[in-house]
């Protein structure tokens, strides 16, 4: 993928150019459809839809791994790079 490809993803770069991603960074189109659709499920099935979400969970892990060469027992999905640093930490 070209860098104009992938600023294409990124609409904030129409207008800015962001530089700072220490606390919230700008979505690209594709996470933002992704989680404007997890959100209608959520409105639509509450937790009925549980074990789905789990399983795409555990491919996003899989996906992780294949793209830095590593095991999905190496992957975490945390929240945010706060919650990463004092998981490990946590481990050391």
């Amino acid at each position: 993928m070209q860098i104009k490809e992938v600023r294409e993803l990124f609409p904030i770069t129409r207008e800015l150019c962001y530089l700072d991603a220490a606390s919230l960074s700008p979505l690209n189109i594709n996470a933002k459809k992704t989680l404007c659709d997890f959100y209608d499920e959520v409105a639509k099935y509450a937790a009925s839809k549980f074990e789905e979400w789990e399983e795409k969970i555990e491919e996003c892990r899989e996906e992780a791994a294949k793209l830095i060469k590593a095991r999905k027992s190496e992957i975490a999905l945390v929240k945010n790079a706060s919650e990463g640093i004092n998981l490990t930490a946590l481990l050391i």
